[in-house]
């Protein structure tokens, strides 16, 4: 016997080849900051953000800060690859972001914009690029679409030494050594929540 398809048989049962079309659309949609060049919403290993546990532990509250465009550098104590980049839309509506991935003399490695929606962390596959250990690298996101929010936390002044940060957590390789944004009045100081998955 001839087996059918799902979408078959609600089309035998509703009698709507619309209605199938709706249903596999709604299947397919997503949140987020989704496509774009370079990326899709499913991270290549969500066990493996490196990011998000220096910016939880930081020091002060999380606040939103408009700005163009945010960057922090980071340096590896060992060799390994980014597989994903992740950021959280703060703003309302839909708004496009470039994330790039630079080395330490602000050449780019990996570049892609997405256009995201309001919501939770959204993890882009890239692909893979490689790091290598002690070499300074750089994360930067760009809003495309104009000034928009970014989740922050203010680095206080006591964590600054010789205009380096040194921000990391326990297991983990990846150190943040410096931040930088541009906006209107050129704030900086604050740690940008811009996520990565490495291997």
């Amino acid at each position: 016997m001839k087996i059918k398809s799902t979408a078959q048989i609600i089309q035998k049962i509703f009698g709507c080849t619309t209605l199938v079309l709706i249903i596999l659309k709604l299947t397919l949609s997503s949140s987020g900051c989704g496509g774009g060049t370079g990326g899709t919403t499913t991270p290549c290993s969500n066990t493996n953000a490196k990011f998000a546990p220096i910016f939880n532990a930081a020091s002060g509250s999380v606040f939103k800060v408009n700005a163009n465009s945010a960057t922090y550098s980071f340096k590896s104590s060992q060799n390994g690859t980014i597989c994903a980049l992740g950021y959280r839309h703060v703003g309302v509506g839909t708004a496009n972001y470039q994330i790039q991935i630079l080395d330490g003399s602000n050449n780019i490695l990996s570049n892609g914009t997405y256009a995201c929606t309001a919501g939770g962390m959204a993890y882009h596959n890239i692909t893979p690029q490689a790091i290598t250990a002690n070499a300074v690298y750089k994360i930067r996101r760009i809003n495309v679409s104009g000034i928009d929010s970014i989740t922050a936390k203010q680095i206080p002044a006591t964590a600054i030494t010789s205009g380096l940060i040194n921000y990391s957590s326990a297991s983990n390789p990846i150190t943040v050594i410096n931040t930088e944004s541009v906006n209107i009045t050129a704030v900086n100081g604050i740690l940008p929540e811009i996520d990565f998955i490495f291997n």
